[in-house]
């Protein structure tokens, strides 16, 4: 491999990096989502984002980082679930955290995390502004007034790209194979 071929890789790599801090903050918010926990969350994350770095120079054939992103982040959420279900001890802990009126079997488990992805999928097709609006809100848990200030934006313009964001992702749902209605 020559030097010119070596800066190349580097430089790719090193926007690569850039690119994915940014999305850390919505990354963990998705992987809170999948545990509900935040310090699980925290290490699922940093999981997620090492493994995404350690392979950036196959990222030629990635033509959604985002998506690629998130499917990392289910895959290592899979991988914990899998050596969870293997310690009964660790499970049971993790199972008596979870709310009661969740059916905690793996099938069901695994569809969760399936759909939650599928989420995820759906959300990063949506445009910036609609896409860090709707993070803010659903996955941030901030209200409208915070949404506006930390954006410099009115309340009514957050309200209607929320609403915006929330129909095209309805659209997509119904447009999507697993749908069965």
């Amino acid at each position: 491999m020559g030097q010119d071929q070596i800066w190349l890789i580097s430089d790719r790599v090193t926007r690569v990096r850039d690119e994915l801090e940014r999305m850390r903050d919505e990354l963990q918010g998705f992987c809170r989502s999948l545990t509900g926990k935040s310090d699980l969350a925290d290490d699922l994350t940093q999981e997620t984002l090492l493994r995404a770095i350690r392979h950036a120079d196959s990222l030629p054939q990635v033509t959604n980082l985002r998506a690629w992103l998130f499917r990392i982040a289910v895959n290592v959420f899979r991988e914990w679930w899998g050596k969870q279900k293997r310690h009964d001890h660790h499970l049971q802990v993790f199972a008596a955290e979870q709310p009661r009126q969740l059916d905690q079997s793996p099938a069901s488990v695994v569809e969760r995390i399936e759909y939650l992805g599928a989420i995820h999928e759906f959300i990063a097709t949506l445009p910036d502004n609609q896409r860090r609006v709707l993070t803010m809100n659903l996955i941030d848990g901030r209200s409208h007034q915070e949404i506006a200030e930390q954006l410099e934006t009115s309340v009514d313009n957050v309200k209607s790209t929320l609403y915006a964001a929330r129909k095209k992702l309805l659209s997509k749902f119904k447009q999507s194979p697993g749908d069965t209605t």
